[in-house]
C-alpha cells in the first residue's frame, strides 16, 4: 500500500483558482516543447498580467512529460477499458505543467507536489491505482445528475469515496452511463 495520503496533496484545480485570485488579469501559458505520437512534453509559465506576459517575464515555469498508452486496459472484472492517457497524455502533461509552475511559484498550499503527480507515483505502488480526478469528477456530475450526493452514494454500494481505484471508477461510470436510470 502507498506511504502517503492522496487526499493530503492539493489538485492544480485549486491552484489554478488561487493563481487567478491573486493575479486578477494572470496568464497561464502552455506550450508542447516536444511530442512524437508517445509522448508529450508540455512547458507552463505563468504571468502577473499581459504586460509581465509581452515583456516575457514569467513568475515561474514549469515542465511535465506524459507517456501515450497504446493499448486498452483489463480491469479485475476482466473489462477493457482506457486508461486516461490512452488518449488524453497531452491534456495530463498539460496540466502537471501548470501544477508544477505554480509550485515553483510557491502557490501550492501544503505539499509541493500536486495530487495528479502523486496519483501517478501510487499507481506504480503495489498494484493499487486510484481514481483520477477527473474519473472522479465525472463521477460525481453521474450520480449528482441521479439526484444524489457522491460520497453518500459511494459508501451506500460499498466504496470508499477517499480511497476509490481506477478499476472501480471506470465500471461505476460505465454502469451509470449505460443504464441511463436514476439508481
Amino acid at each position: 500500500m502507498a506511504r502517503f495520503d492522496l487526499n493530503s496533496y492539493e489538485t492544480v484545480e485549486s491552484r489554478i483558482k488561487r493563481f487567478y485570485e491573486s493575479f486578477k488579469d494572470g496568464r497561464i501559458i502552455t506550450k508542447i516543447v516536444f511530442q512524437d505520437g508517445d509522448r508529450t512534453i508540455v512547458k507552463a509559465l505563468i504571468y502577473k498580467d499581459s504586460e509581465e506576459q509581452h515583456m516575457g517575464l514569467p513568475l515561474a515555469t514549469g515542465y511535465a512529460e506524459e507517456t501515450r498508452v497504446k493499448e486498452k486496459s483489463i480491469s479485475k472484472t476482466g473489462s477493457q477499458y482506457e486508461e486516461v492517457n490512452y488518449s488524453s497524455h497531452t491534456e495530463n502533461a498539460e496540466t502537471s505543467a501548470i501544477g508544477r509552475a505554480l509550485a515553483n511559484y510557491n502557490l501550492q498550499k501544503g505539499k509541493r507536489p500536486s495530487r495528479s503527480e502523486m496519483s501517478k507515483v501510487q499507481r506504480l505502488e503495489d498494484g493499487f491505482r486510484p481514481a483520477t480526478d477527473k474519473q472522479v469528477s465525472y463521477l460525481s456530475s453521474l450520480i449528482v445528475d441521479m439526484g444524489k450526493l457522491p460520497d453518500l452514494y459511494l459508501k451506500e454500494i460499498g466504496l470508499d469515496p477517499d480511497k476509490i481505484s481506477f478499476d472501480e471508477a471506470t465500471g461505476l461510470i460505465s454502469k451509470l452511463k449505460g443504464n441511463g436510470e436514476n439508481q
